[in-house]
């Protein structure tokens, strides 16, 4: 007795684990229809038991419902002590959603019907100011400015239709700065003209009515919306980077050039005053001179510094540090030099005729005031190797100075 009642448990064990779940699919037959009355939908079980009963939300007890209208409608199913809910959405006959695009900047129009919800085949007639065209396709173009009218029919006799205006738009959209010359690292306020939908290049949408911005100067990109559309849909955009008198960029370290006894900020020295800057020259972190000019004549070795401030207030600076044995002024006429034939500025054939300049100390300082070659003159001539790069190369030989330049 023992081992049948074993047995029977085992088979029972078997039979619940080989089980299928509860489930349950939809099976639409018609849709709402034209009187909004008239979906019927089929609902199939599987799994469970194998035995099956029905509960509609609108109190039907058999597996199809009938006379359905537009909206949610849910069953649920039952299999012996296992339940499942299903739920449908049932579109409403017609046309959901009529898209247009007006006649914007000069071009044309379209209409599009959206989601049409019907018993095909459909027949579609359009008409423009109330004269029957060629068309009968959910989808039409190339439209000028008018009143548009459809009307769609299905199998069943079912009948939507609706009607589009078809309007010219060329708008024009102005941006506005609260501050239209900024300096590295300055912001200004951003808006544009009222009654726009903004759109950034991520796709974030804002509204130019209430929304406004912040230009960064020191950002690659500010995320500043440039393009936007009026009520109509119709496309306007404007440069922001193009409204602004003047964005610094980053401001560099100004190359200061030894020349002579000069520190110009171009290699050949501007002898004009420059009526956009204004240049702070110090000495030792004391100021020497607040001019227009971008030289500054020295008699002393030592770390020179200078600010260039321009007429929008953003500021440049650089620093120079002078080490030459002195400064006394060259005299060219003694001493002449010549560059490579070649043409490729590696070394200068220097020549004098000064008896008295030979077998004297000569030095070479490159453009930063370092020696670079030095030695004794001999035979009224004397071969500098210059390095292969641009600059300014100062020589000198018993006190007489003379400049190199190279590379350009």
């Amino acid at each position: 007795m023992k081992i049948g009642f074993l047995a029977i448990i085992f088979c029972t064990a078997m039979f619940t684990l080989n089980a299928q779940a509860l489930n349950a699919f939809f099976l639409i037959h018609h849709t709402s229809g034209c009187d909004n009355a008239s979906g019927v939908v089929s609902i199939h079980a599987t799994g469970g038991n194998g035995n099956y009963t029905y509960l509609w939300s609108n109190g039907s007890t058999i597996d199809t419902a009938y006379n359905l209208g537009a909206g949610s409608h849910s069953v649920t199913v039952y299999s012996g002590p296992d339940s499942v809910v299903k739920t449908i959405q049932l579109e409403a006959f017609g046309v959901e959603q009529v898209i247009s695009q007006n006649a914007c900047n000069g071009g044309f129009g379209t209409i599009y019907l959206d989601n049409i919800t019907a018993t095909f085949p459909i027949q579609i007639q359009w008409f423009e100011n109330n004269i029957p065209l060629n068309e009968s396709a959910p989808y039409i173009d190339s439209l000028s400015v008018g009143n548009y009218h459809f009307e769609l029919t299905d199998a069943e006799g079912c009948v939507d239709s609706g009607s589009v205006a078809i309007q010219a738009s060329s708008p024009v959209m102005e941006v506005f700065l609260s501050d239209s010359t900024l300096c590295w690292y300055g912001t200004s306020q951003v808006w544009f003209t009222p009654g726009f939908t903004l759109l950034d290049g991520w796709g974030n949408e804002y509204n130019s009515t209430v929304d406004t911005f912040v230009y960064f100067n020191n950002m690659a990109s500010s995320g500043i919306p440039e393009y936007g559309f009026d009520s109509l849909g119709c496309e306007a955009s404007v440069s922001v980077m193009s409204t602004f008198v003047y964005l610094q960029g980053h401001p560099d370290p100004i190359p200061i050039y030894l020349v002579d006894d000069t520190l110009s900020l171009s290699i050949v020295p501007n002898l004009q005053p420059d009526p956009n800057y204004t240049y702070n020259w110090s000495y030792q972190g004391t100021q020497l001179a607040s001019t227009s000019y971008s030289y500054l004549e020295i008699d002393s070795s030592g770390f020179y510094s200078v600010t260039a401030t321009n007429v929008y207030g953003c500021v440049w600076s650089g620093t120079k540090q002078v080490n030459l044995l002195n400064l006394d002024h060259f005299n060219v006429s003694e001493i002449k030099a010549f560059p490579n034939p070649s043409g490729v500025c590696d070394y200068w054939i220097v020549e004098w005729g000064d008896e008295s300049l030979n077998n004297v100390p000569f030095v070479l300082f490159d453009p930063y005031g370092k020696i670079i070659q030095h030695g004794v003159t001999n035979n009224k001539s004397l071969k500098i190797e210059v390095p292969a790069s641009t600059g300014v190369y100062q020589l000198s030989i018993g006190g007489k100075w003379l400049r190199l330049i190279s590379g350009f």
